[in-house]
């Protein structure tokens, strides 16, 4: 029943969403809760595992949307959704079930159900699950709120019967309707803006100015009756009823006054006695009510509504009979009534109402005004009938005809309908695309004959033969290949079901099939994924959401030692290295949480052996894909690559430090001239303040100009830097002249960079070396003046008192002529020792592979010639001495001059022993040796221990050896003579 037109506040929805979800499979309600929750913010998901606890939960707790499985055990989906909607029926409920057969989504529908989902997998279908329970929450809330919060103001103007007024904040007209424009002879015109006290007469001023107040304090006044004034003087009694409209802070900002009439209105007295009689006696339920009371209560109520309802007569007279209506009564019929009522029409209508006890019933309400002889509604009466039954069989009937029609309206189906001896009766329109012939040419004929098996005479008796089976009450499945209209294949899988009457007979065939085609090209395409799998060099890893692996590709035992199988049912993170784990596990996040997303990551795993191999894993997200269902990842054995990395990381640093550390400028740039490395010692050179960081990345070009003002000539400077990039040619050492006076040593070197080629550049300052060398040719160019004087001026006169001497000799002999010999011959070897240091100096030859041994023998038979008693030893146990890299000619003299140390200060007598170093050789004697605080002097020219030496055959010997790099050293030998140590030599390969 309706309120007839009773106000209603209805209190706007929580914007939370109670989802209770129920699955006899925790884990998996558990999984779909959480994502479910993820997918919407307002979404708080409870589970139960079966239907009971879910009915219990719903006793127990207020729940927005059911998303419920099928098969559970005890009691199914559908057997579930039945109870809930025996006592909540327009509460939004979701079938979410894995068994996807068109019987249990009509039986869904047949039974109520708000949507119906089919378990998918991977983690979208999550998303589309909450999307329907969005969507059917709001829809639910919306219809709720629709059918609690209708807006009043159509009702109070253009559909209530009764003037209206609105009123402003200082009760000032605002508008009026059309019935309160005849009730007071006014035009809206006429009255709109102003205020009230132009429509009631001085007498009822002060009352209704008491009313006015308490409406403006939202306190009082709803309903009054007063004396009111009509434009034509006329004055005239009306009924008000007033509503206050506040905002939200509580403010009155208008009032609504709903009015009537009641001048001549006629006492209101009960039907005569025939009238009541027959109402009393009437076999349907029969009430009056009466709107002009607030409420429109009902006044009169005959026998059988009380037997219908359950209710007596003190019960429900002065209520409303909204009290019949309860939770599961549909929002649509009392809408209906209402409009009704309000439009003063009729209307009839099927609604589920409540008994006293509780008990449900449908009841079959028709309502009609009933008016004065004007046309004044002076009450309603309703009519009362049970219709339970009759409703029953007609819900009944609707839900097998839903069913049907569902699976027959199937897009995703071909469905036909078939007489028990093969004739077509009806397809439908999905079959109908598959052939090329109307439905009319079709319906009549055997289904074996039909264009869909045209193609197969195979097909078409295998067709006749499964309408026979099921034509004798057998459930016949099939799966045929069948060709389209243009020649495409396709494959169809489907089922002959028979359709019986009550009492078991078949009376026709129901055969429904869908294209399977795209399923057994996935088929195919799992083969031959396996296929590659099987064959595929790298491994390749299936994991499911938790990464659990279900899969492995064989190559796991080539690169990881781990049989195929091994790694299966385990979870994968328990074989990534402990410092790459939460790397992987965030990459591994973003996979599951994004099904478009492609990510690469590089880690070490485990081996059989529990060695560590480095994979680069990219991983993509194959959960909605049917063949897989689960995360596929490519696996690389980058361990080689790595290690060269880190080599090359390790080589770099390096490479670096002995950059930043050299003593001479380093700059490299790349292909496009930018600079991509230059050390401190570069920058020191060219007097600059600006850091490596802040010169790197910047134009060599700009920067060659900037520095090339440094240099004697600038254009000259830069454009060598230029030719030397275009012909990329290697230069070493080329020298170029700052204007402060310094020179530097230029070498350029083109190189290769792993994105191209590159150019290296090495500054030295050679400043000091090139003035160095002035002051040696300076030098040499004096000793070159001096060694002419030496050989010219000295040496022949030196020649002519020799020769003079043997002529004195000839004619005379003394021993004064002797000591004048040996004296002209001492000043002949100082000459030579002199001539010698003057022009060769420290200058020697090509360094080549010289026989030690042979230098030694040849320099000892020219110093012994004439001395009988020497004698050469070799400490080397009869081994020969390595040969060494030298001057063949200077290595020589030093060995003579060694030797003839020996033998001039050791006697005719010496032994001299010649023995191998790690790193060079030695000469040592049995001579009287060298005192040790003399060590020190002995190689300073001029320096000699007899008369009779020169004092440069030592000097001599430390040249030579500086020369070739080597070291000399002076220590007392074995036997108490002397030892020469040379080191640093090299030694050359035999």
């Amino acid at each position: 029943m309706t309120d007839f037109g009773a106000s209603r506040s209805v209190d706007r929805e929580d914007v939370r969403i109670r989802v209770l979800h129920v699955d006899d499979e925790p884990d998996l309600a558990d999984l779909a809760s959480t994502f479910v929750e993820r997918e919407d913010e307002r979404f708080t998901v409870e589970t139960a595992a079966s239907a009971s606890e879910g009915l219990e939960r719903l006793d127990e707790a207020a729940f927005d949307c059911i998303v419920s499985d099928y098969e559970m055990p005890g009691r199914n989906g559908i057997a579930f959704l039945e109870t809930v909607r025996s006592e909540y029926p327009e509460l939004p409920f979701i079938l979410y079930t894995g068994k996807g057969s068109e019987e249990v989504a009509s039986d869904a529908i047949s039974a109520g159900v708000t949507d119906y989902l089919q378990k998918g997998s991977g983690t979208s279908q999550y998303t589309v699950l909450a999307n329907r329970i969005a969507n059917a929450v709001e829809q639910y809330r919306s219809k709720r709120e629709l059918e609690t919060s209708r807006e009043r103001l159509s009702l109070f103007f253009d559909q209530s019967p009764l003037g209206v007024i609105e009123w402003n904040d200082d009760f000032e007209v605002a508008r009026i309707n059309e019935r309160a424009e005849a009730i007071l002879g006014y035009g809206a015109d006429d009255l709109v803006g102003d205020s009230w006290e132009r429509i009631v007469p001085d007498s009822d001023r002060e009352p209704v100015g008491n009313v006015v107040s308490n409406l403006l304090r939202d306190e009082d006044g709803y309903h009054s009756i007063n004396t009111n004034v009509r434009r034509d003087g006329e004055r005239i009694v009306c009924e008000w009823h007033n509503r206050v409209v506040t905002d939200d802070d509580g403010e009155t900002v208008a009032v609504f006054s709903q009015f009537q009439d009641i001048t001549d209105r006629k006492a209101r007295e009960p039907a005569g006695e025939l009238e009541t009689r027959v109402m009393d006696e009437a076999p349907v339920g029969i009430t009056l009510s009466d709107p002009s009371r607030d409420d429109n209560p009902l006044v009169y109520a005959n026998d059988r509504f009380e037997q219908l309802t359950g209710y007596t007569e003190s019960e429900v007279l002065g209520r409303n009979c909204r009290f019949l209506q309860g939770e599961r009564t549909a929002g649509e019929p009392v809408a209906a009534m209402r409009t009704a009522i309000d439009a003063g029409d009729p209307v009839t209508v099927e609604l589920r109402n409540y008994r006293e006890d509780g008990t449900e019933f449908w009841n079959r309400v028709s309502i009609a005004p009933v008016r004065t002889s004007d046309g004044e509604i002076t009450n309603y009466v309703g009519f009362q009938r049970d219709v339970t039954g009759e409703k029953e069989r007609e819900l009944q009937l609707e839900r097998k005809e839903r069913r049907f029609q569902a699976i027959f309206d199937d897009p995703n189906i071909l469905v036909g309908l078939i007489d028990t001896d093969g004739t077509v009766l009806d397809i439908n329109r999905t079959a109908m695309e598959y052939v090329a012939a109307t439905r009319e040419e079709l319906i009549g004929q055997p289904f074996w004959a039909t264009p869909w098996f045209d193609h197969s005479e195979a097909v078409q008796r295998a067709v006749e033969g499964w309408i026979d089976r099921a034509a004798d009450g057998e459930y016949v499945e099939f799966e045929a290949d069948l060709v389209g209209p243009t020649g495409e294949p396709y494959t169809v899988e489907g089922v002959f079901r028979p359709v019986t009457n009550d009492d078991g007979e078949v009376v026709s065939l129901l055969v429904s099939d869908r294209d399977i085609t795209e399923r057994k090209r996935r088929e195919r395409e799992l083969r031959q994924y396996e296929a590659y799998l099987e064959e595929s060099s790298d491994i390749v890893t299936v994991l499911d959401e938790a990464g659990t692996i279900t899969y492995q590709s064989p190559a796991v035992e080539r690169i990881l030692g781990y049989e195929t199988d091994a790694l299966v049912g385990r979870n994968g993170f328990g074989y990534v290295h402990p410092d790459d784990e939460d790397e992987v596990r965030e990459a591994f996040s973003d996979l599951v949480a994004g099904p478009e997303e492609m990510v690469t990551v590089e880690c070490r795993f485990r081996t059989a052996d529990d060695a560590w191999r480095w994979l680069e894993i990219r991983g993509t997200n194959r959960l909605d894909h049917d063949a897989v269902e689960g995360i596929v990842t490519n696996n690389w054995d980058i361990t080689g690559r790595i290690e060269r990395e880190q080599e090359l990381e390790e080589t770099n640093a390096l490479l670096s430090t002995l950059i930043e550390t050299f003593p001479v400028g380093v700059l490299a740039e790349d292909e496009s001239r930018n600079v991509l490395m230059v050390n401190d010692r570069l920058l020191e050179l060219f007097d600059t303040s600006r850091a490596p960081d802040e010169v790197i990345g910047t134009d060599c070009e700009r920067l060659a100009a900037e520095l090339g003002e440094r240099f004697v000539d600038p254009e000259r400077f830069v454009a060598r830097i230029a030719d030397l990039v275009d012909r990329r040619d290697s230069v070493r050492d080329e020298e170029v002249s700052l204007r402060d006076g310094r020179t530097f040593a230029r070498s350029y070197e083109p190189i290769e960079l792993p994105d191209g080629f590159g150019h290296l550049w090495v500054y030295r300052d050679i400043t000091d070396r090139k003035d160095r060398e002035q002051a040696l040719t300076e030098e040499r160019d004096r000793l070159d003046e001096f060694a002419s004087v030496v050989s010219h001026d000295l040496r022949n006169p030196l020649n002519v008192a020799q020769g003079r001497l043997k002529f004195v000799q000839r004619e005379c002999d003394t021993e004064h002529l002797e000591a004048i010999a040996t004296a002209l011959h001492r000043i002949e070897r100082i000459t030579e020792d002199v001539l010698w240091l003057a022009r060769e100096g420290r200058d020697i030859g090509a360094l080549t592979p010289v026989a030690l041994d042979a230098a030694i023998d040849d320099a000892w038979t020219l110093v012994t010639d004439d001395v009988a008693h020497a004698e050469l030893r070799r400490a080397t146990d009869g081994d020969p001495l390595p040969p060494i890299e030298a001057d063949d000619d200077r290595l020589y003299q030093l060995l003579e001059n060694l030797f003839g140390n020996a033998v001039e200060h050791g006697g005719q007598d010496v032994v001299v022993t010649v023995g191998a170093l790690e790193d060079g050789f030695y000469v040592e004697d049995d001579g009287p040796g060298i005192p040790e605080g003399e060590r020190d002097d002995i190689f300073d020219a001029g320096y000699s221990t007899r008369e009779t030496g020169t004092g440069f055959g030592l000097n001599i010997v430390e040249q030579i050896a500086e020369a070739h790099g080597w070291d000399i050293s002076v220590t007392e030998g074995a036997d108490g003579g002397v030892r020469f140590a040379i080191r640093g030599v090299v030694f050359a390969a035999e």
